[in-house]
């Protein structure tokens, strides 16, 4: 089974969180992935505060083996439809989250977050490692 990690996954591990920590390496990273919207959003992070050495070190550490999934056309089909089913029923959901989702659900992958409003898509794998 694949895992897509979510972003802030990624920044609870990086941080450390036991939890998290534990389950990404009980499972290998050869069964773990990184949306490429959540690498950008991490670079993004990391390039709003350039002083933060320690915190780029550990996210080149954390993601140097990592495969980063391209979000590709056939994703955004996948989140063309989720966004639309979503509207319909009246939810919403950040243009990133929406993405990361719809990129987990074309992979046929496991979205790890601990963001509740990814619960709520239906048809989504969600797990909380974070707990």
């Amino acid at each position: 089974m694949k895992y897509l990690l979510d972003t802030n996954t990624i920044s609870q591990i990086m941080r450390k969180n036991i939890a998290a920590t534990s389950r990404a390496v009980g499972i290998g990273h050869e069964n773990l992935c990184v949306s490429s919207v959540s690498f950008a959003e991490i670079q993004y992070g990391l390039a709003r505060k350039p002083e933060a050495t320690t915190m780029r070190q550990v996210a080149e550490l954390f993601l140097e083996n990592m495969e980063i999934a391209p979000f590709d056309k056939a994703a955004a089909d996948t989140y063309a439809q989720f966004r639309a089913n979503l509207e319909k029923t009246g939810r919403n959901l950040a243009p990133l989250d929406l993405m990361i989702a719809a990129h987990a659900h074309h992979l046929g992958a496991i979205l790890v977050t601990n963001d509740q409003a990814f619960f709520k898509i239906d048809g989504l794998q969600v797990q909380d490692w974070t707990k």
